[in-house]
């Protein structure tokens, strides 16, 4: 309303003939945002997202200011509903996946999404010029409406823009030149922003990874959302998933994607119909999907060390020492086993380095699980990468093409 009380008389005369135009704009965005579930012009929309409400508020102020010529004087996004929109996700956020999330911020931030999520399968076309023209009448439906900031996402899309080499076929080459064309290019829509997500950015092409301006990467379930996928367990059956069995299944799970987890849970619902589950049962139904996802700790998965070695999971004894909460000082997450001096280094941001003493039975890489597993449960840490500096030197086992 303030922005509104600075126009002129001549400025209102114009906005009374357009307010069937704004109704249409905001039913027309409901609509395209609300696809996955049936439209339904009583509900609130707001309801979930305060930062949605702001950014469609915004929205049509940039309309308003659009239609009496005199845009540039409203910015692009609300900042206020893109921060609130930041705070929502990461509130909500339970292994969405990369896609969701996408999708999820552009709406909370009041981003128009000119198309529902598309995967790079569904773009390309088997006719020479199909997924150019395709493209093409995507990205220019952002022209329709400039006033509004636009956006188009595409999931996996290293199967639409893959690195140009000898062996690329032509069509994925035209493919990445009409991309690049209206990205930064030649015929670039000033309001158009491309969402992409993919597993394999080492696979894409290099000048259209330059063309993006932000890379986000999304990191795997934190043990506190690990333990939030898993609660469904205890209402199917509390006596057997207790408290204390779902935290030892959070450690288990260490480094399992959501798709994994989620894989996980179906095994046990499965077994718990046909027998009561044993925690013999339950490591070897953990092992079978770290392998069919290939989470590996060296040679070996984790559910199967853990079996070997059922003190991994619930160390005795040894909490404190293993512990990375500490009450002044912040990890920066790298730490450095010493053999030879018998030393664990733990790296502090801003201070010394901390060192600490291996204990006796600490000799090999799947007796330092139990450190390294406890430790980063205590600051949720969500991945756990192990490194053995004198396999890498010795063997040299990454090939050019390995992620």
């Amino acid at each position: 309303m303030d922005h509104l009380r600075t126009l002129t008389k001549e400025d209102w005369e114009k906005l009374s003939k357009i307010g069937h135009v704004v109704k249409q704009l905001i039913r027309d965005y409901m609509q395209i945002n609300t696809a996955v579930k049936s439209f339904d012009q009583t509900k609130n929309p707001y309801e979930e997202s305060t930062a949605a409400l702001i950014g469609d508020i915004h929205r049509v102020r940039r309309y308003f200011y659009y239609s009496i010529k005199k845009l540039h004087l409203v910015p692009h996004l609300s900042s206020e509903a893109v921060d609130l929109a930041i705070k929502e996700v990461r509130k909500t956020y339970d292994d969405d996946g990369k896609s969701e999330l996408l999708k999820r911020v552009a709406i909370y931030a009041g981003i128009t999404m000119i198309t529902q999520p598309l995967s790079a399968g569904e773009l390309n076309r088997p006719y020479v010029g199909e997924t150019e023209k395709l493209l093409v009448d995507i990205m220019y439906r952002a022209h329709n409406i400039p006033f509004l900031i636009c956006a188009m996402t595409i999931d996996e899309i290293d199967g639409l823009v893959p690195k140009r080499d000898n062996n690329a076929q032509q069509s994925k080459v035209d493919g990445i030149s009409v991309l690049l064309s209206h990205i930064e290019g030649v015929k670039n829509i000033p309001n158009l922003i491309v969402f992409g997500a993919t597993n394999r950015r080492n696979m894409m092409d290099e000048a259209f990874l330059r063309r993006i301006q932000a890379k986000v990467f999304v990191g795997r379930p934190s043990p506190a959302i690990r333990s939030n996928m898993l609660l469904p367990l205890v209402c199917k059956n509390s006596e057997i998933f207790t408290p204390a069995r779902i935290q030892s299944l959070v450690k288990i799970t260490t480094n399992f994607s959501g798709a994994a987890i989620g894989a996980l849970k179906s095994s046990l619902i499965i077994e718990l119909d046909r027998n009561r589950i044993t925690e013999h049962r339950l490591l070897e139904l953990a092992d079978s999907v770290a392998r069919e996802f290939n989470v590996w700790f060296g040679i070996s998965t984790l559910p199967e060390i853990c079996r070997i070695n059922p003190n991994i999971i619930n160390p005795v004894n040894q909490e404190d020492e293993f512990s990375l909460d500490f009450q002044k000082m912040i990890p920066t997450g790298r730490i450095l086993i010493d053999y030879t001096d018998r030393k664990c280094r733990i790296e502090i941001k801003n201070d010394p380095t901390l060192e600490k003493d291996l204990n006796k039975t600490e000799t090999s890489m799947p007796h330092l699980l139990a450190r390294f597993i406890y430790g980063c449960s205590t600051r949720n840490i969500d991945t756990v990468q192990m490194i053995d500096l004198n396999f890498l030197i010795k063997q040299k086992p990454f090939g050019e093409h390995q992620i």
